[in-house]
C-alpha cells in the first residue's frame, strides 16, 4: 500500500482505493456520524472529520498503535550505529551530485573523483541495504516503454470532391493544454 506520511505534517494522505483493497472500509454521513471506519482483523480503526472535510485519526487519543505504512526499521538490525551514519551520508552526497547510479557513484568513490569524499563502497552497498534503491535516481532515469505500433488505414477519395479540391490550404498549429501538446490543423477550402 502506498500512502504519504510526514510526522511534522499536520495531515497525511492515505488513498481510499488502495485502502479498500486490504480492509473493509464503511462511509456515510448517517450512519457513522460523517466519520469512516476500517475495519481490520484486530480492531475498528474510527477517522474523524476535520473543519475541511477531510479524514483523521487522533494519535494521542488513540493510545493503541496503529502502523498502516512499511517502515525500513527491520533493515537496521545487524547493522551498527557507525554504519548507519556512514550510510545516511552515502545517500545525502548521492543526492548533492544529482543521484547518479549506484554503479556509477561505486566508480566515482572508488577512483577518488570526488575530492575529500571520505564514503567507501561498503558505505554505498550498505545504503542500498538500508534504505533501498534510490528512488530520485530511479525516477529521472527510467526510459518510457515503447509505444504501440499504429496500423494506418487509407480512405479512398471520391473522385467528384478530388476534382472540385485539387488545392487544399492546411493551416496547421500547436496548441498546449495543461503541458500537453495538440496539434490543430484546419483547411480552409474544404472547411474542415
Amino acid at each position: 500500500m502506498k500512502e504519504w506520511h510526514n510526522a511534522k505534517g499536520l495531515e497525511n494522505i492515505l488513498s481510499f482505493h488502495k485502502l479498500e483493497q486490504n480492509y473493509d472500509i464503511s462511509y456515510g454521513t448517517k450512519t457513522t456520524s460523517g466519520n469512516f471506519i476500517v475495519y481490520t482483523k484486530s480492531r475498528d480503526v474510527v477517522f474523524h472529520q476535520n473543519k475541511m472535510g477531510l479524514p483523521y485519526i487522533d494519535l494521542k487519543q488513540n493510545h493503541k498503535g496503529l502502523c498502516l505504512i512499511k517502515t525500513i526499521h527491520n533493515n537496521y538490525q545487524g547493522i551498527t550505529k557507525k554504519e548507519i551514519a556512514h550510510a545516511n551520508e552515502a545517500r545525502k552526497a548521492m543526492a548533492k551530485i544529482g543521484h547518479p547510479t549506484k554503479r556509477g557513484f561505486a566508480k566515482m568513490v572508488c577512483h577518488k573523483m570526488i575530492a575529500y569524499c571520505p564514503i567507501t563502497d561498503k558505505d554505498i552497498s550498505k545504503a542500498n541495504k538500508i534504505f533501498g534503491p534510490d528512488l530520485p535516481g530511479i525516477r529521472g532515469k527510467t526510459t518510457p516503454l515503447r509505444p504501440n505500433v499504429m496500423n494506418t488505414t487509407y480512405v479512398e477519395i471520391p473522385r467528384t470532391v478530388e476534382e472540385k479540391n485539387k488545392f487544399v490550404c492546411l493551416a496547421a498549429n500547436f496548441m498546449f493544454i495543461d503541458g500537453v501538446p495538440f496539434l490543430v490543423m484546419t483547411s480552409r477550402t474544404l472547411n474542415l
